[in-house]
């Protein structure tokens, strides 16, 4: 999400989280991402989190039309193609292996 606001030129206040600390559960996280997890947006009072619905946000609403998130259906099925390829390839190989050592 970084990387992208910096391309857009959109100014963001980024802050740390202490996930070993429990900063996604506390009360005022909690009301902004029922989920606590991270990233976790606000833009003008609106939260979003999920990284890859956060940059899709992102570049709709300040790249609308450029060639960042095309219009064209083809094209942009292959930007999505590579945003939800984690999802399926890479995200469940590294959790067997991370998960349990993380959070246990």
């Amino acid at each position: 999400m970084a990387i992208l606001a910096k391309h857009l030129k959109i100014e963001a206040n980024l802050k740390n989280i202490n996930l070993q600390a429990g900063e996604t559960r506390t009360p005022e996280y909690l009301k902004l991402n029922p989920s606590h997890t991270v990233p976790t947006i606000v833009d003008n009072g609106f939260a979003l989190f999920e990284s890859r619905a956060i940059l899709q946000y992102l570049a709709n609403k300040y790249a609308a039309g450029s060639p960042i998130y095309p219009s064209d259906p083809v094209a942009r099925a292959q930007v999505d193609k590579v945003l939800f390829y984690d999802a399926s390839a890479y995200w469940p190989a590294m959790r067997a292996a991370f998960v349990s050592y993380l959070w246990f």
